[in-house]
């Protein structure tokens, strides 16, 4: 045998290698999408199996604020296609710069979920709402990063790396947002009098409450200054008329906001005044959600939760409590979001299916490597009444997450037992019993 002939096995071993390595570098790209730039991969169902999102962002643009009222007026579309897209080119450039848009990027990109979904909705100035577009914030979990790491010798060594393209990624989503807020706008004015907000929240209460077992987080930029059929803010003397106000629209309209956390910015002080707020948090807390932020500047929580909870919740009436059904076992269930740090985020629970309140506190938890055995105190307080009216509660549990015990109500509320609103209530993390 020559020489030759003895090192031509070797090489078509080695030409296999090489094909064997490209076909399988395609397929991981396949498996990616291929490209840096791509974050639709997302959205998809199936990720890993990942189940339906732990929470959702709603995040809804007043279209007549979006650009500042000295913007160089926009070209009709009469004046040609080509240079409406230029202008919408140039909007999307100086959106980045906006002070509204910078706080909105800072505190998203500080606290969404990996692959947690964010729609983008325009409230036109006749009130109704459009949605601009829905994305899904490129990030993994622990625990798929850890898999990524695994996959093997080929992804690393010719597949694209998806931990590095996440920072390329993250800055694709918000230009797709600041693409889908420029590509939308209209021949738009900056007189918002008529615009009602009230309006733009009933055509999407079916998208707030969509969520079922899921966590709904809602960002409002506008002035909220609402001024028509449904109400006019500016005729309010008093607090007390705006709430009543508020819960005569809830009364007539019967929303229902899922338990939903509002973050209202964008508030112009000179404006809107204390009676503003009052209304939006009575009808919005009336519609079984939570106004957590009102003012000019974006209050969001910076940081995302680590840790979920989902409880089944048993609540016993006292005979000194009177009830109009004589049902004196409560049912319920919370879903709980908890932070590094323990605090409680954009957490709800919900009794007999239907009363419905957002909770703040801290969930703290040892930890037992047998999740169900683990011993955890949540300390928390009702943002609506869910047992008794008219009456914030406030939510303690403590012991094995197979078997939390503790009260809701208001146990030093008053002297005599009939003045007090307080029961007995227990609760177990699902899949402990």
């Amino acid at each position: 045998m020559t020489k030759h002939s003895r090192q031509t096995p070797a090489l078509l071993f080695a030409a296999a290698f090489v094909l064997v390595a490209i076909v399988h570098s395609t397929t991981v790209s396949a498996q990616f999408m291929g490209a840096e730039f791509n974050i639709q991969q997302f959205c998809e169902e199936p990720l890993f199996g990942k189940a339906a999102p732990l929470r959702q962002t709603m995040v809804y643009f007043d279209e007549s604020m979006i650009l500042p009222p000295d913007v160089a007026d926009m070209p009709s579309p009469y004046d040609g296609e080509d240079l409406l897209e230029e202008w919408r080119v140039s909007v999307r450039d100086a959106l980045a710069a906006l002070d509204w848009y910078r706080q909105l990027e800072d505190k998203l990109s500080g606290s969404l979920l990996p692959s947690e979904p964010v729609a983008v909705l325009a409230i036109e100035a006749d009130g109704n709402v459009r949605e601009r577009g829905r994305f899904c914030w490129p990030a993994y979990t622990a625990a798929q990063e850890s898999e990524l790491k695994d996959r093997g010798f080929f992804e690393n060594l010719f597949g694209s790396d998806p931990i590095k393209d996440l920072e390329t990624q993250q800055r694709v989503f918000f230009a797709s947002i600041r693409k889908a807020l420029a590509d939308g706008l209209g021949d738009i004015g900056h007189d918002a009098r008529s615009k009602s907000y009230v309006r733009a929240l009933f055509a999407s209460e079916t998208n707030l409450r969509s969520t079922r077992d899921g966590v709904l987080r809602v960002v409002i930029f506008g002035n909220m200054l609402e001024a028509s059929d449904y109400a006019d803010i500016a005729t309010f003397e008093s607090d007390q008329a705006a709430r009543e106000a508020a819960q005569q629209l809830v009364n007539n309209h019967l929303p229902s906001f899922g338990g939903a956390s509002f973050y209202v910015y964008g508030i112009n002080p000179r404006q809107a005044n204390e009676r503003v707020r009052t209304f939006w948090d009575a009808f919005i807390s009336a519609g079984q959600g939570q106004l957590a932020s009102f003012g000019i500047d974006l209050a969001l929580t910076a940081k995302a939760p680590t840790t979920m909870y989902r409880l089944s919740l048993a609540i016993e009436v006292p005979e000194e409590i009177d009830v109009s059904d004589d049902n004196r076992i409560r049912r319920g269930k919370g879903v709980v979001l908890a932070a590094e740090d323990n605090e409680l985020i954009d957490s709800f629970i919900i009794v007999d299916g239907h009363f419905r309140s957002a909770i703040n506190g801290q969930m703290d938890c040892g930890s037992s490597k047998d999740r169900c055995s683990n011993i955890c105190t949540l300390s928390a307080e009702t943002q609506n009444e869910v047992v008794f009216a008219d009456v914030r509660h406030e939510l303690v549990l403590e012991g094995p997450l197979s078997d939390m015990r503790g009260y809701i109500g208001e146990p030093d509320r008053g002297q005599l037992l009939s003045q007090r609103a307080y029961a007995q209530a227990s609760a177990s993390l699902d899949g402990c019993r």
